[in-house]
């Protein structure tokens, strides 16, 4: 019982904690700029081709469901997303990862062991269809900045 109680209090501060990190930086997001200085985004923006329609719809996908923890090139609460594809052995694992990162991680697949840990708090599940999946990976394909 007393195990149990302490699993369940772990649980409940790993939520408290994670709630309090997406607020944060929702918070640090939302402050003004210095208008001298473009944003990176409109920097971007020059440079970027415009967003085809499978990577809009996968835009809505990542801002409403992803960003709070991911970003493309650097890392927040979970890792930086750029070239994702490429570290994961194929599609269907990645696509089990985003859905259920348990049964990614039961397949014995070293990627999905290594990334089990890799943050405190663990990736929520999610029931997107192949479709949305889709869009999602090709917003972040479009949106990438290459550091070379």
């Amino acid at each position: 019982m007393r195990n149990e109680l302490t699993h369940i209090l772990k649980g409940v501060f790993l939520f408290i904690a994670l709630a309090i990190i997406v607020r944060l930086i929702l918070v640090v997001t939302t402050l003004p700029q210095d208008s001298s200085i473009p944003a990176e985004s409109e920097s971007q923006a020059l440079i970027q081709p415009p967003l085809s329609e499978l990577a809009k719809k996968g835009e809505k996908l990542f801002k409403a469901n992803c960003a709070s923890c991911h970003a493309t090139n650097k890392a927040i609460v979970g890792p930086a997303l750029a070239g994702i594809e490429s570290r994961w052995p194929d599609k269907k694992l990645l696509y089990l990862w985003i859905r259920n990162w348990n049964k990614a991680v039961a397949t014995g697949n070293p990627y999905a062991r290594k990334m089990q840990d890799w943050a405190p708090v663990a990736m929520p599940m999610f029931e997107f269809n192949d479709n949305d999946m889709d869009a999602v990976l090709a917003y972040i394909k479009e949106t990438t900045v290459s550091k070379s």
